[in-house]
């Protein structure tokens, strides 16, 4: 799916680590759904978050 609207708009309009994954039952369903509801919660432990002192990308001077 990704490469048709990649081709048909001409660039990547995708995160470099997308990718698409169809849900085929409850259980899956539940997994993604906590891991969408509490993925912001890391943020403040996230390496690429500007306010955490252990920001990798800042010392890589991505910033």
């Amino acid at each position: 799916m990704k490469r048709f609207i990649n081709k048909d708009i001409g660039f990547n309009i995708f995160q470099r680590s997308y990718y698409d994954h169809i849900i085929r039952n409850q259980k899956e369903y539940i997994a993604i759904s906590k891991y969408i509801h509490n993925n912001p919660i890391k943020w403040d432990v996230d390496e690429y978050n500007p306010r955490n002192e252990n920001n990798k990308a800042e010392v890589l001077g991505l910033e």
